[in-house]
């Protein structure tokens, strides 16, 4: 990937290869907020979370050649944090207006 991407091969190679076993596990956490992001919320927050801290890691903190890597987290983040938030907002309204019905009914 290195190679295909255009950057140095690093010194030593191991610490290239735990960062893609690092980046494999995190995504294996993604899974269950992927599922049932109701129930899994905060796992749905952390991933989010996850994809701003890629991208200020790679844009903030690394040379400019590493900071393509930063893009691609931003890429993803901006329609992760913007479907979680109408997610967010709908189960709000949709908890409001059951506690509404539910109010309406022992009122009646």
């Amino acid at each position: 990937m290195l190679t295909f991407s255009r950057l140095p091969i690093t010194e030593p190679i191991l610490w290239t290869q735990f960062s893609a076993v690092l980046l494999i596990l995190l995504s294996a956490f993604y899974v269950p907020a992927a599922l049932n992001p109701n129930r899994y919320r905060l796992v749905a927050w952390l991933a989010v979370g996850a994809r701003l801290a890629g991208v200020v890691f790679f844009i903030g903190f690394q040379p400019r050649e590493y900071n393509l890597f930063g893009y691609f987290d931003f890429v993803f983040f901006v329609p992760e944090v913007l479907l979680l938030i109408a997610l967010t907002r709908s189960e709000a309204r949709r908890s409001t207006q059951a506690g509404a019905s539910a109010a309406l009914g022992r009122a009646q």
